[in-house]
């Protein structure tokens, strides 16, 4: 296993690239790019970072793609009308040609009380790579409230019609320990209420499914510091005859507490991979494939 730099290029000089709190997703889409060769795209929106002329860092509303096959970096033309704006430490996922984000804050000043203030945000917005068109999408809140604002979550695609929201910074700064589920068709929301314990409050945790009915939680900051434990949550899934519960998954050896990485599910590409992943199936009491992924 090694590192390998990849070089890109800037196709268009209106793009900056430099930024931190924001996201990026994978649209695998033949035609997300009209005049174009087909090609996995990766878009990036928001952040905090400069914007053209200015010395002053601040949160960014613009959204620069990478195209895989040519390594070259450009600004979609954005249709007019509405947009999420200028926010950072959202969260965002992938669906099919659209990409949906969700929550972040802006930083405001608050000429009242003369302070600076973070604003925070609870909305879901859908950018399709078609035609490169921001919408809001319309929440439901008949049957069910939605999340509170937050920034610092963990939103993650389940199937083609559920969303899942774990965690994140509220607006008076304390670390989240609420699970919700995103229903695409019905634009509602509901919170999930696991049976047993759960995983610590936290931000900035990292979150991937795994298999068909398994989600994994990893690390993150709770209020008191950062975290290196491991979380499965099981039976979530419509028709699931498990419990819904987050299980605690105790390692011998494990990663250094960290917040704000990555993490992503690979296959193993050798035996010794799903040997390893067997020996941490028996010590854990899990299932193979969470095993082999804990293994990774």
């Amino acid at each position: 296993m090694r590192w390998d730099q990849c070089f890109t290029s800037l196709a268009d000089q209106r793009v900056s690239l430099p930024r931190f709190g924001h996201s990026a997703v994978a649209v695998n889409s033949p035609t997300a790019n009209p005049g174009e060769s087909g090609s996995d795209l990766v878009v990036v929106y928001g952040g905090v970072g400069l914007q053209a002329g200015e010395t002053a860092q601040t949160a960014l509303s613009d959204v620069v793609v990478l195209q895989v096959d040519s390594g070259t970096w450009f600004s979609p033309d954005i249709l007019s009308g509405s947009s999420p704006g200028a926010r950072a430490f959202h969260s965002a996922v992938a669906l099919g040609t659209k990409v949906l984000v969700f929550g972040g804050h802006i930083l405001t000043f608050d000429q009242q009380n003369n302070r600076k203030r973070r604003s925070f945000y609870n909305d879901i917005w859908q950018l399709d790579t078609v035609d490169w068109q921001w919408s809001l999408v319309p929440v439901d809140n008949g049957s069910s409230p939605s999340p509170p604002g937050r920034d610092m979550s963990c939103l993650l695609w389940l199937t083609d019609t559920q969303l899942l929201l774990f965690g994140g910074r509220n607006e008076s700064g304390k670390a989240l320990q609420d699970t919700w589920l995103f229903d695409l068709i019905s634009n509602s929301w509901q919170q999930l209420k696991p049976d047993g314990p759960l995983p610590p409050p936290r931000k900035m945790h990292s979150m991937v499914k795994l298999g068909a009915h398994q989600v994994v939680l990893f690390g993150g900051e709770r209020d008191s510091g950062p975290l290196d434990d491991l979380w499965v949550l099981r039976g979530w899934a419509p028709g699931s005859l498990e419990p819904l519960r987050w299980t605690h998954i105790k390692m011998k050896v494990s990663p250094a507490p960290r917040l704000g990485h990555a993490m992503v599910t690979v296959t193993p590409a050798a035996p010794p991979a799903a040997a390893a992943g067997a020996a941490i199936e028996a010590e854990a009491n899990s299932t193979a494939d969470m095993a082999a992924a804990a293994a990774d």
